[in-house]
């Protein structure tokens, strides 16, 4: 299991130097990105059961654009309702999301979830990474000390 563990956190090490170096979430003057405040309206609604003029408030955006970014999620939350849960966790996945935080939202147990993550990995193209993995099995401690 430690073994497993060290492997995502080099995984996720792996994507966020990606994710650096090919574009950067984090306006200069410090200022939320676009999907940061999409994020943020949507747990303002959803979650703490907000007013559209009290979510612009506070996200600081004008009260119009609030029901583009919540028509887009029901709709995304519908889309994906039809969908196989495969689909369903490789999109998670995509989005960032951990093999445990897929389990909690797909509601499916830790074996399923794994399968689907190491699948996912194939399908863009990290299989370098997780033979890798695979090779070295418990001896992954000295490939991270490297």
């Amino acid at each position: 299991m430690v073994t497993m563990a060290c492997f995502y956190f080099i995984l996720i090490f792996y994507k966020d130097l990606q994710k650096i170096y090919m574009k950067s979430d984090i306006d200069a003057n410090g200022v939320l990105t676009r999907k940061e405040k999409e994020e943020l309206v949507l747990d303002l609604y959803f979650n703490q059961n907000k007013t559209y003029s009290e979510i612009a408030k506070i996200a600081k955006i004008s009260p119009r654009d609030i029901k583009p970014i919540i028509a887009k999620a029901i709709n995304e939350k519908e889309r994906m309702q039809h969908k196989s849960i495969a689909v369903q966790a490789y999109e998670l996945f995509y989005k960032g999301k951990t093999p445990l935080e897929v389990a909690i939202i797909l509601n499916i147990g830790e074996s399923p979830a794994t399968a689907y993550y190491w699948q996912y990995l194939k399908l863009v193209q990290l299989e370098d990474i997780t033979n890798i993995y695979q090779e070295l099995g418990s001896g992954i401690w000295d490939f991270v000390k490297l």
